[in-house]
């Protein structure tokens, strides 16, 4: 994924995913003691309690308006939440402080002099054309709500599909409805659909000084969040046919015998992207935006399009891939007799050629305060195999991602924010070694490495307890990026959260209590 602004955050965001990820945490309870099923002591008497929040973004306020890296307060569902300093927000595809939420550009920024806004809350000058969501998990210490994760979606669960019956090769848009008929021009009840791609990875750039109404909801300039169905690269053209990209070939896209462009096909090479052509079906995900269309003025900024394509990479080179979904399990915590905590993780992708489905691997990335993403490969007991090209992995994960000692820092890893996924073939050198920095190349299809996705985590499950007794905080002192800090690219120097969302600060990663 990428960090705002202009930072690679990579990743991932597959919205995989569109951000498509709710982190989902039963609020069960715990007995006080075992197996009495009884409670020594009432539930109110507990201080700190998880929270979860998914709702609509009310109202966002700074707490020091340019402060670097501080901190904020947001209403959702008419509760409001502490934003700690040292947040790191989660969109769909990108990464943003606090600080780089609120200034912009947006669609919905003040005028000149005017307060800033985050153009994000129903209750900004001028509010935005429409709501957005936010996902928050914390704990309610002392009778406040203190945010541990946040994630900021329009709708984490909106797509949409249809077929492309236009592509305007001047804007790169696409027009998209219930039939691959094509049309001239895109009038309602069809779909007009614009990449929010500010550097021109997957088309036409759509930066600030062009089109991108709101860089933080931009694609994913790392992993491709324009994709095939089993993960390839896709691309809209920037001239039109005959004349040929040479980012973006058509000749990329073969031809049956009648003429009609195939969906299922080995790439003719395997170093570029496949363009996007009339008469595909996609899925699509974005935010809504406005422009001075007189006929049609909505359209939707897309951060992650799904094309019912299957290009396959040939045998002999390094296969595409990327994340459907994953969640992580954030324990274990001894909270009390009756806890369950959640020591498995399973993670289910793609790849373009399923002859390498064997060599995938997982990897926890360990990022300290430097930025720098060092890899710690995790323990895969088995591989399944579904449709062609798709694959699941079963990971081990209690022993090895939440006790592994970082070789680099000397302390227990803990839960990551980013999870590498990679094809380990030997011919491309095997595994890499823990504590090596996550592979930046080779480059391939303007600028992508073929072989790796990089996920963040939307999904963390936290312990679950018994019904009707107190229920376990959410032990974030397990998340190392919330612990020990983080960085990102030249973005470092991200510390603990302040105030810490639980009982009492860490001094280090602690997965053993709650």
């Amino acid at each position: 994924m990428s960090s705002h602004p202009g930072l690679s955050y990579t990743q991932a965001g597959s919205l995989g995913r569109a951000l498509g990820r709710l982190c989902r945490y039963a609020l069960f309870l715990c007995l006080a003691l075992a197996g009495m099923g009884i409670l020594t002591h009432p539930a109110h008497a507990q201080t700190v309690l998880p929270f979860s929040l998914i709702g609509h973004i009310e109202k966002f306020t700074e707490d020091s308006p340019g402060l670097r890296l501080g901190s904020a307060k947001m209403t959702v569902n008419g509760v409001q939440v502490v934003i700690p300093k040292n947040t790191v927000v989660v969109f769909p595809a990108a990464y943003a402080t606090i600080d780089q939420v609120f200034d912009g550009p947006h669609p919905s920024a003040p005028l000149a002099g005017a307060a800033r806004t985050s153009g994000l809350a129903m209750l900004d000058t001028p509010p935005p054309i429409a709501a957005f969501e936010a996902t928050i998990n914390g704990n309610i210490v002392n009778g406040t709500y203190i945010a541990g994760l946040v994630f900021i979606s329009q709708q984490s669960l909106n797509t949409a599909d249809g077929f492309i019956k236009s592509i305007n090769f001047v804007t790169g848009e696409l027009c998209v409805g219930s039939s691959p008929l094509p049309v001239v021009g895109c009038l309602p009840p069809n779909a007009r659909v614009r990449i929010n791609d500010p550097i021109g990875r997957y088309g036409l750039a759509d930066g600030p000084t062009k089109r991108s109404p709101d860089e933080r909801f931009q694609v994913d300039t790392d992993n491709p969040t324009i994709h095939a169905a089993n993960g390839y690269p896709m691309c809209v053209p920037r001239v039109a046919p005959p004349a040929v990209d040479p980012l973006c070939p058509i000749t990329n896209r073969p031809k049956d015998a009648a003429g009609n462009f195939q969906t299922q096909f080995v790439s003719p090479n395997p170093a570029q992207q496949v363009p996007l052509v009339l008469g595909d079906y996609i899925t699509f995900s974005g935010t809504h935006a406005k422009d001075a269309n007189p006929l049609n003025p909505l359209y939707v900024s897309a951060h992650t399009i799904n094309a019912n394509v299957a290009p396959f990479t040939p045998a002999g080179v390094t296969p595409y891939m990327y994340l459907e979904g994953t969640n992580l399990g954030a324990g274990p915590t001894l909270v009390c007799p009756g806890a369950e905590c959640t020591n498995r993780t399973i993670d289910t992708g793609f790849t373009t050629d399923p002859a390498h489905t064997p060599h995938a691997a997982v990897y926890a990335i360990d990022v300290g305060q430097d930025g720098i993403r060092r890899t710690r490969k995790l323990v895969v007991p088995s591989i399944r195999q579904a449709v062609v090209g798709r694959f699941r992995l079963n990971i081990d994960k209690a022993p090895q991602l939440l006790n592994s000692i970082n070789p680099q820092t000397g302390i227990a890893g803990g839960a990551t924010r980013e999870l590498l996924f990679r094809i380990d073939d030997p011919q491309r050198g095997g595994a890499l070694p823990d504590g090596s920095p996550v592979p930046t190349g080779p480059l391939t299809a303007n600028g992508l490495v073929a072989g790796q996705y990089i996920v963040p985590t939307f999904d963390y499950l936290f312990a679950e307890g018994q019904p009707g007794a107190v229920p376990p905080s959410f032990n974030f002192q397990c998340l190392a990026f919330l612990a020990n800090g983080w960085g990102i690219g030249t973005l470092t120097g991200i510390g603990q959260l302040s105030p810490w969302p639980g009982a009492t600060a860490p001094t280090s990663v602690n997965c053993a209590t709650n």
